[in-house]
């Protein structure tokens, strides 16, 4: 990182904690954003809507919406800096309830609909695939990848597809997700599908390439097609 960027985030950071206090923040530029979006130490979180970050997110944000916020824990380390992206109505109230400031270092927010605007990000779209029984065969038949994310003790309760491969959620942070072939198509499937979008955007931080899918309503989605499932065998 440039010492002139690495300075001036510290001025920020250092403006921010003195903030809190009053429970405000600091407001993030476009182009402080654009460095830290590449750089590893810092996560950047999409906390809007799903259906409207289905529309277009900035590449390397994670999509956690309040709701999910526990996933945060679990997905990022400890005392690592945070820029939260959200939109006019709920960075307030995000970074407020959900984020334990002892345990991260926030930077900072910025409203989507501003930085946006400005030619310095690349953009993706959230993909979703109709989760019937036809397209799970069709998936299978064209030895495509499909990945179910949920904890093992969801496993265990309602079964599994026989062809998918197992990779929780739980277990990225420990790298688990490496399991996961870096090429070809790749469909991901939690229970109801909130999941699956967190864990597609944190492989795809972490580097993967792939075109990826969420199968919408996930499992549910399945059972409710009558879909065959197979007991968990550990």
């Amino acid at each position: 990182m440039h010492k002139s960027l690495f300075y001036s985030l510290l001025a920020l950071f250092l403006i921010s904690t003195s903030i809190n206090a009053a429970e405000s923040y600091t407001k993030i530029d476009a182009s402080t954003l654009k460095e830290c979006i590449g750089n590893k130490d810092f996560y950047v979180i999409d906390t809007r809507e799903v259906t409207t970050i289905a529309k277009g997110y900035i590449a390397n944000s994670l999509i956690i919406q309040p709701p999910m916020f526990k996933w945060v824990y679990s997905l990022v380390p400890g005392s690592s800096k945070i820029i939260i992206i959200s939109d006019k109505k709920n960075y307030s109230s995000t970074m407020k309830k959900y984020i334990d400031t002892k345990k991260y270092q926030i930077v900072g927010y910025c409203i989507y609909d501003e930085v946006i605007q400005y030619p310095y990000f690349n953009t993706e779209k959230i993909e979703y695939n109709p989760n019937t029984y036809k397209n799970i065969e069709t998936i299978i038949k064209n030895k495509e990848t499909i990945i179910d994310i949920r904890n093992i003790e969801e496993y265990k309760e309602t079964g599994v597809i026989k062809e998918a491969l197992l990779v929780p959620i739980s277990t990225f942070m420990k790298q688990g997700y490496k399991k996961i072939p870096t090429k070809g198509k790749v469909y991901v499937y939690c229970y109801g599908g909130n999941r699956a979008v967190v864990a597609m955007s944190f492989i795809k931080r972490a580097g993967y390439t792939n075109k990826f899918y969420i199968m919408k309503n996930g499992l549910f989605n399945a059972i409710q097609e009558g879909y065959p499932l197979v007991p968990y065998s550990g």
